[in-house]
């Protein structure tokens, strides 16, 4: 991978995980970050890294 003047990536790298362990990668982050009504979740390229980006912060009833 090669990258540009300010450092960001320039290519993107090849998947790193099947399809599957990749799921339950991402479910196994999410669960350790528990409990929570749901998690949005920030992908890298395809299959590649991720991360938990953020949470609720508050969940009202109508």
């Amino acid at each position: 991978m090669t990258a540009d003047a300010s450092g960001a990536p320039t290519e993107v790298p090849a998947p790193r995980f099947s399809e599957e362990r990749y799921g339950e990668l991402v479910r196994a982050m999410v669960a350790n970050h528990a409990p929570r009504l749901f998690a949005v979740v920030e992908d890298f390229g395809e299959r590649v890294d991720g991360r938990v980006a953020g949470w609720p912060s508050r969940i009202t009833s109508r």
